[in-house]
């Protein structure tokens, strides 16, 4: 997030748009053929602006198959902000 206050955003703006028809191309790739990148990219956006402000470290456990966190809250919350 840092990273992204940090920067220029006419400058994002312009990278952004100059490389859409990739980014969609991609997109539709994925298996969305009729559905808009930009789109998923507003709600994932909108998603992560509403994740809470966590305070402090995250306790991590490692069960038998993937790695999981012992804080409730992050057990429900999307793909989107789960990084």
């Amino acid at each position: 997030m840092q990273a992204l206050r940090a920067a220029d955003a006419k400058q994002l703006t312009r990278v952004y748009f100059h490389f859409y028809p990739l980014f969609q191309q991609a997109y539709e790739n994925l298996g969305y053929p009729s559905q808009y990148f930009n789109d998923r990219l507003i709600e994932v956006i909108d998603d992560m602006l509403k994740a809470p402000d966590v305070q402090g470290p995250i306790e991590l456990i490692q069960p038998r198959s993937s790695t999981s966190t012992r804080t409730a809250i992050w057990r429900r919350v999307p793909q989107g902000r789960s990084f």
